[in-house]
């Protein structure tokens, strides 16, 4: 199974992550572009700072998503792959699945019409958090070879 992995002796606190994302969701080329845009985009990761370590929140993909059994409308689906999307054409933004939600990783958007959250970046060939992580902190694979990497058994 893929999963992001995130490692916090690695973390610099550089917020690259989140800017990446804000820039992948805003469809925007430039900071310029995301930051000036009319309405300011949402990230769907959360790099949060604290004094002895850094964490970063973002959609963990459950294995049994309990988002997607608190959906009424089943806009809810975790794909084959086992990345867990909200289909914005179905969702009617009741914020069920924010209250499901172990982590707190899905809001409204921008308009606060519909519920968003990390889908590892589908439309753009995978997590753009990842491509902007300076430090390898945070990393997309099969969880199990990542374990072994950076356990040093690969």
């Amino acid at each position: 199974m893929k999963a992001l992995y995130y490692d916090s002796e690695r973390c610099v606190a550089c917020r690259n992550c989140e800017v990446a994302c804000a820039m992948v969701w805003k469809h925007a080329d430039t900071v310029y572009q995301a930051l000036t845009a009319p309405i300011l985009p949402r990230t769907r990761i959360f790099l949060i700072k604290e004094d002895t370590a850094n964490t970063v929140l973002s959609c963990r993909h459950c294995e049994v998503p309990p988002c997607k059994e608190a959906c009424p409308t089943d806009a809810i689906e975790k794909l084959e792959d086992g990345t867990v999307v909200i289909d914005d054409g179905i969702c009617i933004g009741c914020r069920s699945c924010t209250v499901a939600c172990p982590l707190g990783v899905i809001e409204s958007d921008e308009r606060g019409q519909i519920m968003i959250k990390c889908d590892l970046c589908k439309n753009v060939g995978g997590p753009a958090c990842v491509t902007a992580c300076p430090t390898n902190a945070l990393v997309y694979g099969e969880f199990s070879q990542i374990i072994r990497e950076r356990r040093g058994k690969a």
